[in-house]
């Protein structure tokens, strides 16, 4: 149990409600969401940055992110679990340190025009000290503790998540049902429509969000089964975990990485066309043949993707892509398989509609 560094007053003006609210929130979008909510309370101009595990996990305001230097250094100067006040030109800065048992949790930096006192402080840090450890369970509760990835069980939520975004728009966001899909050319270097900022992966910077499809992929590393025979479990597991972390590497921060049982993994991701989502999937495919895993040597991994479908459940996308995956593995194995619509009949489970 947290010791509460702030008065009953303090709580009652934030709420035991929200408090408790807080405490009992399973969904880290809405966890982060209220924590901001709770803070406007106590900071007339939100302008804030939430650091946790020496990562930023949450903002308001335009100032530029502490790079890795400048937290440690931070961190080593509230090593005692005192706040510190630093002065700008324009405002006053809060550097608040969160620890719990002794450990350090994390950093909360304020920008405010005037100085927080200590009682407001306290609390901000009592906060956001819970913050941190709703936001450590929820991790146990979403990911893999082998590969860090998230895990099968929150696979339909961030689906959900997607569809249910008030930027989502069906019409430029995913195919139609009644519609062909496009043919794919892999021949093509990149579509010809495509002619905006790119990273140097390919993929679109963070900001061209317009016009981009939806698309699920499923991954299955080939002859795994031979690799636990031939090299045990141990070795086994640290594959999984090396494909697992060019898994990470090969796709955007924004993007929904999953380990989906065993062997097989999924990713929610953008791309402007089939072409570049083929490009991208392709890339991840010869990393992972070009990689040479420890005493195993080469592994190699098969593919099958589809675009978001209009009007069809989870489970039916699921199904294409995964149908998409069969034919890679008939096909030869490590290759990259694009679904047909016409592979899968509609669902007639009482499931939820997308």
């Amino acid at each position: 149990m947290i010791k509460n560094p702030a008065s009953n007053n303090q709580l009652d003006k934030c709420g035991h409600e929200q408090i408790s609210a807080l405490l009992n929130c399973d969904d880290e979008i809405l966890l982060k969401k209220m924590l901001v909510e709770i803070y406007s309370s106590y900071i007339n101009q939100l302008n804030f940055q939430l650091y946790f595990n020496g990562s930023l996990a949450l903002a308001i305001g335009e100032q530029p992110p502490y790079d890795d230097n400048q937290l440690l250094d931070w961190q080593q100067k509230t090593q005692d679990g005192k706040e510190h006040i630093s002065k700008t030109d324009s405002s006053f800065i809060s550097i608040i340190p969160l620890t719990y048992n002794q450990d350090h949790l994390g950093i909360l930096f304020t920008f405010t025009p005037t100085q927080l006192d200590h009682n407001r402080i306290a609390t901000l840090q009592y906060l956001s000290r819970m913050f941190c450890q709703q936001w450590v369970n929820l991790q146990r509760s979403i990911l893999d503790p082998l590969t860090g990835l998230l895990n099968r069980n929150t696979f339909e939520k961030r689906v959900m998540a997607i569809v249910q975004d008030p930027h989502y728009a069906p019409e430029r966001a995913i195919y139609s049902s009644q519609e062909r899909l496009p043919a794919l050319n892999p021949a093509r270097n990149v579509d010809a429509s495509y002619e905006v900022d790119t990273t140097l992966d390919g993929l679109p910077t963070k900001d061209c969000n317009y016009g981009r499809l939806w698309y699920l992929a499923i991954f299955d590393i080939d002859f795994f089964k031979q690799v636990n025979d031939n090299f045990g479990h141990m070795l086994g597991d640290e594959v999984l975990l090396l494909f697992a972390n060019l898994f990470k590497t090969s796709f955007r921060e924004e993007d929904f990485l999953f380990r989906y049982g065993g062997e097989e993994f999924l990713v929610l991701f953008r791309a402007y066309s089939d072409n570049q989502a083929f490009q991208v999937l392709d890339r991840v495919r010869r990393s992972v043949e070009n990689y040479a895993f420890p005493q195993v040597g080469r592994v190699t991994v098969s593919i099958g993707f589809s675009p978001f479908i209009e009007h069809m459940y989870s489970t039916d996308l699921v199904a294409l892509a995964d149908k998409a995956l069969y034919e890679a593995k008939a096909l030869g194995r490590n290759r990259v398989e694009r679904a047909k619509y016409t592979q899968v009949q509609p669902c007639q489970d009482d499931v939820e509609l997308f």
